[in-house]
């Protein structure tokens, strides 16, 4: 799919992702602007990049907070400060994880496509 796109790179750096459009790509400005706007975890950087950030959620009505999180999490008696403090791995895999946000961009993405 992000070939079709025209994505030349895709990287990852912690909560950070980077999609990098070759000059080819055939995406409609006009759409992809209407979905940074919609979107907070998206920031478009000149001249081809997009920058989706895991730690912003697309729409505040899907936002979980860390004390939710932790709240939710098994603790075992005898844990350290430091496990207890200790940020989660997350899990590319769950839901609202990496696979499904940048699956659903591409899906976004992959709708303001230039056909012809």
């Amino acid at each position: 799919m992000s070939d079709r796109l025209g994505v030349e790179t895709l990287d990852r750096e912690g909560a950070i992702v980077v999609l990098k459009f070759r000059q080819d790509a055939k995406i409609d400005p006009v759409l992809l602007l209407k979905l940074i706007k919609s979107r907070k975890d998206l920031t478009l950087l000149p001249p081809a990049v997009l920058r989706l950030d895991l730690d912003l959620e697309s729409s505040p009505a899907n936002r979980s907070s860390w004390w939710t999180a932790r709240a939710t999490s098994q603790v075992a008696p005898g844990f350290t400060r430091a496990e207890m403090t200790a940020e989660a791995t997350p899990d590319p895999g769950v839901a609202g994880g990496l696979y499904e946000r940048l699956g659903g961009l591409l899906e976004q993405l992959s709708q303001a496509l230039i056909t012809g």
